[in-house]
């Protein structure tokens, strides 16, 4: 029928699953467990529309984020034909999020439901922040490291979660933007267009032609959509395909340089160890 590929990184009071669904045909999938679950879930890819029993829809769109809790798992997800899903699921303990509740009022009401064992939602849904779409991106891109692996992985999911915190706790009517409907709508294409040619990315001006819009205007919307500049985000990209490239020793930093763009190996090495503090040998060596 599909693929469906379930990924798992258990840890110290928390669980991280990554989830991809390709199944051309469209599925509707149904999940029951007798158990309690406590789960920051974020959609990467596409609008992944699902229902938990009690709680109703939490998450339907893509890069947004709810935390909600079900005494046990009793869901459905709706997967649409030729369409692939892709999750990032954060599951916590009482006691991890009881550490964030002095700080977060709405976060003790939460988890006041929480130990009457009553379904419920933080707040959500909420899009992500730019901040929490890289942290994303840096735990889906590291390697395997035993011990040093873990702790990266602990540090990223800590500061992630009180960034959904935040984020989730903030009152709705506080929101306010800066930029058009319009304007964050070419934001979000001009995001899958850089995501799209990571080995040949546009220019600034290249972008605002293909989604139709002012540079200014789509560098300010970019800005308020993700909180992180295009040539930032464009750096990102581009550090994380060099990473990619290093994985495989067969390529020399010339071959890699003429990949991504860059004249020569010097230069390559300029721009990565200005974004990592090491160069490129060294992560190679490190990470191969």
């Amino acid at each position: 029928m599909g693929e469906m590929v379930f990924q798992h990184f258990p840890g110290d009071g928390f669980d991280v699953w990554l989830s991809r669904y390709d199944i051309p045909d469209g599925a509707i999938i149904k999940g029951r467990a007798d158990i309690p679950v406590i789960e920051l879930a974020i959609t990467l890819e596409n609008h992944f529309v699902s229902s938990w029993d009690g709680i109703g829809q939490p998450l339907t769109k893509s890069m947004e984020c709810s935390l909600v809790y079900s005494p046990f798992v009793l869901n459905k997800a709706w997967l649409m034909p030729s369409v692939r899903y892709t999750t990032f699921d954060f599951h916590f303990s009482f006691e991890v999020l009881a550490c964030y509740a002095p700080a977060f009022p709405a976060l003790a009401r939460f988890l006041e439901k929480v130990l009457r064992h009553e379904p419920c939602n933080l707040g959500g849904p909420r899009p992500i922040s730019g901040r929490m779409q890289m942290l994303l991106k840096e735990i889906l891109s590291m390697e395997f490291k035993a011990a040093a692996y873990s702790r990266q992985i602990k540090a990223r999911t800590e500061i992630l979660l009180v960034l959904a915190l935040e984020l989730l706790t903030k009152s709705k009517a506080k929101t306010t933007y800066l930029t058009t409907e319009a304007s964050r709508d070419k934001a979000y294409a001009a995001k899958l267009i850089l995501d799209s040619r990571k080995k040949n990315p546009p220019t600034i001006e290249e972008l605002s032609r293909l989604v139709l819009g002012n540079q200014s205007s789509l560098q300010r919307a970019f800005q308020e959509c993700f909180g992180i500049s295009i040539a930032a985000y464009w750096d990102s990209n581009r550090l994380e395909l060099i990473k990619d490239l290093l994985r495989n020793k067969s390529l020399d930093l010339n071959s890699i340089a003429d990949e991504v763009g860059y004249n020569d190996a010097a230069a390559l090495s300029r721009f990565f160890k200005k974004m990592e503090d090491i160069s490129p040998g060294e992560w190679r060596k490190h990470n191969s």
